[in-house]
């Protein structure tokens, strides 16, 4: 395969360029390279804010869960009323009778203030908790890292469908252009009777069916850059324009080299993988529930009781204090964690599926960019010739139409196929670019646009 002309893609963008600067000579705002969109939607998209505060909300839930297994201390207070104290029978011994003697013990009034204290001293799923929390934040982490993929991705895509509208707009101005001049040069010579007014009218009609199609494009643009803004976080009213030379500016053995597809390096296979890490620590903890748990305890309190209500703050309280140890051992749960661990192997199996689904597709998607790629640019070369074939006929048949030797038909004809070849042109970059764009998402290196 031949490499394409620099000499033609310079003189491209040299008129892209200037074409571009009477199109939007209104509108004095810089013009925005790729990077510089990227670089702007990952810090103010909507999506790139949501993916941080998930990544805040997954710190923040390992700091909960650590907290577990710091001492807990907690301050309590009750106070009863007993409406009628609960009899107890005791041994008539007790008071030289025989039999049992039935007897109320307490007061009307009691109440309990004081400050207990619990510290977790062995837990298994504690420990297996600290882990999956870990795993949780790297979760989002690469979540956070898809999100801003994705947002590379919609924004490039959006970018350069502008930019190919943009090059339309500048096409038909180059025509708009001729065809003013044209009519000029026709005018005069309809007033010498050198010219039919039916062939002035034809062009006239051209021009019009151009300026239609010229608005329609702006409306058309204006609705891309509004997209643009969108996927940026970018306010709607404020104003912007694009760099063009971005759609001209590659070099064609570059973007071949990007034909190596890197399975491991795409995120969605590693955010399976981490998927499968959380399913199997959920099993762990799920495990970890036939294990023993260890808690130690303390409690210092003061007691309070009277017959009457007026004397409850007014006599002396008793203080008294307790600590110990309390072991918890599981026995039976009705086989709620055996079906439980069940569930957990099943969503294993499924993630399991899910990444050979992905590499799958993501070998598809590779294989569909690499094949649009080489396509697209034996095509250009072949767009490249047109567009030089065109524009020597048409300078052939103005030459000859000014000489009057060739019929204002095949001007206007040699015109449409002069706008036919450049339009096709840059249908073929933008279909390079998008292709490039495909392969660098294969490779998962969609961060280094932004870069």
């Amino acid at each position: 395969m031949q490499r394409i002309s620099i000499r033609f893609f310079l003189r491209m963008i040299l008129v892209s360029m200037v074409s571009s600067t009477s199109l939007f000579a209104q509108d004095s705002t810089e013009k925005l390279t790729l990077e510089q969109c990227v670089q702007f939607a990952i810090k103010n998209s909507h999506d790139a804010k949501i993916a941080d505060l998930e990544l805040e909300g997954a710190e923040n839930q390992i700091k909960e869960i650590r907290g577990t297994g710091l001492p807990q201390v907690n301050g309590f207070a009750t106070f009863d009323d007993n409406l009628k104290l609960p009899t107890q029978m005791l041994p008539g011994e007790f008071f030289g009778q025989e039999g049992t003697i039935p007897v109320q013990f307490g007061t009307n009034y009691a109440a309990t203030a004081g400050v207990e204290a619990n510290q977790l001293i062995f837990s298994q799923s504690y420990f297996v908790g600290l882990q999956a929390s870990r795993a949780s934040k790297e979760y989002y982490k690469l979540n956070q890292l898809k999100t801003d993929e994705d947002i590379i991705y919609q924004v490039a895509s959006n970018y350069y469908n502008a930019l190919n509208i943009q090059e339309q707009l500048t096409i038909i101005d180059d025509n708009l252009e001729r065809l003013t001049q044209l009519l000029k040069i026709m005018q005069v010579r309809m007033e010498n009777d050198l010219v039919r007014e039916v062939d002035y009218n034809r062009v006239k009609v051209n021009k019009t069916n151009l300026e239609t199609q010229r608005k329609s494009l702006l409306t058309g643009l204006q609705s891309q850059l509004n997209m643009l803004k969108y996927l940026m976080g970018k306010p709607m009213d404020e104003s912007m324009t694009l760099d063009n030379t971005a759609i001209t500016s590659f070099n064609q053995d570059e973007v071949l080299l990007n034909n190596n597809l890197e399975m491991e390096e795409r995120t969605e296979i590693k955010i399976l993988n981490k998927q499968m890490e959380l399913y199997q620590l959920d099993q762990k903890n799920v495990q970890s529930g036939y294990y023993p748990s260890l808690n130690a305890y303390g409690r210092y309190y003061f007691q309070g009781q009277q017959n009457s209500f007026g004397d409850m703050f007014s006599e002396k309280w008793f203080s008294a204090a307790v600590i110990g140890l309390q072991l918890n051992i599981p026995i039976f749960d009705g086989l709620q964690k055996k079906y439980k661990v069940a569930q957990s192997k099943i969503n294993q199996s499924i993630v399991s599926e899910n990444i050979s689904k992905t590499e799958s597709y993501i070998s598809l998607e590779q294989e569909t960019a690499s094949s649009q790629l080489i396509n697209s640019l034996e095509s250009l070369e072949a767009q490249e010739e047109n567009v030089s074939l065109a524009e020597k006929v048409y300078n052939q048949t103005n030459s000859l139409y000014k000489e009057g030797v060739s019929p204002l038909t095949d001007l206007l004809d040699a015109e449409t196929s002069l706008r036919e070849a450049k339009t096709g042109f840059n249908t073929e970059v933008i279909k390079i670019k998008m292709a490039e764009l495909d392969l660098i998402k294969a490779k998962g290196q969609l961060k280094l646009i932004s870069e």
